[in-house]
């Protein structure tokens, strides 16, 4: 097994200050590689660039800097899915971190083997965040190492709350606008005319909030209905039902992987998702504790993607990406053959 301090990883950052939990997740990433005895860097484009809209100490770098070691070869480059034919275009070992499979594919040019990245012999391994991500790319790319790292949650900024201490607050994100709006104005309308209890219930959406504003958000709201399909995990999805709310979402991998059957709903069936949150609404107007044994599912499905939980699966795959890596530096990356 190699010596975790002799390969420097480093993982590529858009130099954005938009609001991005994927990029949140990557410095934590650093950090938990830091704390297992990795020599982890975050490294953006511009020299002195950091993320600062989350409070972060993490080891931060530039591609100057990186451009500049003199032995690449005990580097490893962790480069986003988004990226595309680009990826081909850095220097030295990669592993592409995806973490949308659909952003991965679009990005791709998928067919062309001159521009697909994933072909590219310098690439040694791609991580995923859900099995869904996982089965797609193995499937695509039967010769890669694809593994699996689901992202964590803080039970501590998310602790949860039973459902009696909850308020009457709908919770929607900035995603598929199209039928989050055609939802929203089904459920008001029907409201309109006394056909649900939607007019007593706060709408709020997920936005311009930090870290910790977002997680209170997300704790007092009873419920969250989530129109997004082409997702890697959906994180939040696992936010909320940490905080105890119950999450409506379409049946759909990978989201069928941490929602209870029960709230999952038929693809594109807008009528059907309509019922089921006003069913939903109806129950929690009524007393609260109708639906604690729902909420509390969903909350066991969410238990296993704490930050621990995390922590220990990234330390033990990159032993692996680190043993494959160095078996490459040996035998020649180069070399190695691709379909």
């Amino acid at each position: 097994m190699v010596d975790r301090q002799s390969v420097q990883l480093f993982f590529l950052c858009h130099d954005t200050q938009a609001e991005r939990g994927g990029q949140r997740d990557t410095y934590q990433h650093v950090d938990d590689l830091n704390a297992a005895g990795f020599a982890a860097f975050v490294m953006h484009r511009s020299p002195g660039y950091r993320l600062t809209w989350f409070n972060n100490e993490t080891r931060v770098t530039s591609l100057e800097m990186y451009l500049s070691i003199e032995q690449p070869a005990a580097t490893v480059l962790v480069v986003p899915e988004d990226l595309g034919s680009n990826i081909k275009k850095l220097p030295g070992q990669k592993v592409i971190y995806n973490k949308n499979v659909f952003y991965g594919f679009f990005h791709n040019f998928a067919g062309t083997q001159s521009l697909d990245p994933y072909l590219d012999p310098s690439v040694i391994a791609v991580i995923t965040v859900s099995d869904h991500n996982r089965r797609h790319i193995q499937f695509t790319y039967p010769h890669l190492q694809v593994f699996l790292i689901y992202p964590g949650v803080s039970t501590e900024l998310l602790a949860r709350l039973p459902m009696h201490k909850k308020k009457k607050e709908i919770l929607m994100v900035n995603k598929a606008l199209v039928q989050t709006r055609m939802l929203t104005q089904m459920l008001r309308i029907r409201g309109i005319q006394g056909l649900n209890t939607a007019p007593v219930f706060q709408w709020n959406v997920l936005a311009h909030y930090n870290e910790r504003e977002a997680a209170e958000v997300i704790r007092k709201s009873c419920m969250l209905l989530y129109m997004s399909t082409e997702e890697g995990l959906g994180k939040v999805v696992v936010e909320a039902q940490m905080a105890g709310s119950i999450v409506v979402a379409f049946d759909c991998a990978p989201l069928s992987e941490v929602v209870p059957s029960k709230y999952l709903v038929r693809l594109n069936d807008l009528v059907g998702f309509c019922r089921v949150a006003e069913k939903l609404m109806s129950d929690f107007s009524q007393d609260p504790s109708m639906v604690q044994s729902d909420a509390d599912a969903g909350h066991d499905m969410a238990r296993r993607f704490t930050l621990e939980a995390q922590r220990s699966a990234i330390a033990r795959v990159w032993a692996e990406i680190c043993d494959i890596g160095q078996d490459l530096l040996v035998n020649g990356w180069q070399a190695k053959q691709r379909p």
